[in-house]
């Protein structure tokens, strides 16, 4: 009997190996079988509706792909490169906007002063067809590029120009140009050099009519006034940029009624400008405020500042005494008549009484 039940257990148990088994078998070669191939699928790859796909691949084998090969018939390789300014020719622009870069491919574009430049006036852009502005910054922030290529506020400029699109098959070549220029009001305290531009050479450089030392890329800005600046292209002398504005780094001063550097000072203090274009600012603590009456009045400790329109400034410390009544051989006679009168009086009143 035991005999019996062990043969039927076996006998169920390898049939079921064999029937799971089977079904492995099947969906291995189910998976290894190539699938059909229609003509649809035949045309969409371009070949003849009775091309035979068949064979194998083995998936050890190593392919390289390979797409630095031309895009389309007649397009090549794009790159990018960056051009230099040393290699642009700069000329006097045809059209009178002042400057013309000659760039590859038959490009340019035209500024209204020498890239590199300070200005003291608006500064407009032209660029020809295959050039396109990438990146606009002032003082370091991002502007929206505009269609109109036109420059007023006053800051330091950077754009970059790109000569085309990297799809167009006409520039094979992609080229990027950063170029830049700076931009102030013709009185200013905001320079202390000039770069020569990029391309031009000093003609002239003077400083209240006096002659400057010339240099081949910097000019340093020693002192004050009036300075007048002419650069000529060294490839176009027809191309000449004028530069000029009034240097005034100078700080106003400030007139004082009585010394302040000789200990505390009894009030009032008047305080005047010695230069019209002055602004009086008078700090007490944390508290700036412009000075009221043309005199400080209190005591304590005071910051006085003078400020002109170009924002140069001069500071001064001021310390004024407080007032205590204080008795003096004059106040000391007032006090005694008074004395004197207010006992008189009530004498009087006194004997007056008595009589009554």
């Amino acid at each position: 009997m035991n005999r019996e039940i062990r043969y039927r257990t076996v006998s169920f148990l390898v049939g079921l190996l064999m029937t799971v088994g089977g079904a492995h078998l099947k969906a291995v070669y189910a998976m290894e079988e190539p699938a059909g191939v229609t003509p649809d699928m035949l045309r969409s790859m371009g070949l003849p509706d009775d091309s035979d796909l068949s064979g194998s691949i083995d998936p050890d084998e190593n392919f390289d792909s390979d797409f630095s090969g031309e895009i389309g018939d007649d397009q090549g390789e794009v790159t990018a490169q960056e051009l230099k300014l040393s290699d642009v020719e700069v000329v006097k622009d045809p059209d009178g906007n002042g400057f013309r870069y000659l760039l590859p491919g038959d490009t340019w574009f035209s500024s209204s002063v020498p890239v590199g430049a300070v200005a003291t006036k608006t500064v407009s852009l032209e660029l020809s067809e295959d050039v396109y502005t990438f990146r606009v910054e002032r003082d370091g922030k991002y502007l929206e590029p505009s269609e109109k290529m036109s420059f007023s506020e006053p800051g330091n400029y950077e754009l970059t120009l790109q000569t085309g699109d990297i799809q167009d098959e006409k520039l094979p070549v992609f080229y990027e140009l950063p170029i830049s220029f700076q931009i102030c009001e013709t009185s200013t305290n905001q320079l202390s050099e000039v770069e020569i531009p990029y391309g031009f050479e000093a003609a002239e450089i003077t400083c209240n009519g006096k002659q400057k030392t010339e240099s081949t890329s910097l000019i340093l800005l020693d002192e004050d006034g009036e300075w007048n600046m002419k650069f000529i292209s060294k490839t176009d002398p027809q191309a000449v940029y004028s530069l000029k504005f009034e240097l005034d780094r100078e700080a106003p001063e400030l007139q004082f009624s009585k010394p302040i550097d000789q200990g505390p000072v009894k009030p009032p203090l008047k305080i005047s400008a010695l230069e019209e274009d002055c602004e009086i600012l008078v700090q007490n603590g944390s508290e700036l405020a412009p000075l009221t009456g043309g005199a400080l009045t209190s005591g304590g400790a005071y910051r006085v500042i003078a400020r002109d329109s170009k924002g140069n400034e001069r500071s001064y410390s001021v310390q004024m005494r407080y007032e205590i009544f204080r008795l003096t051989l004059g106040k000391i006679i007032i006090f005694a008549v008074l004395v004197a009168g207010l006992g008189g009086y009530l004498l009087y009143l006194r004997r007056h009484m008595q009589i009554l």
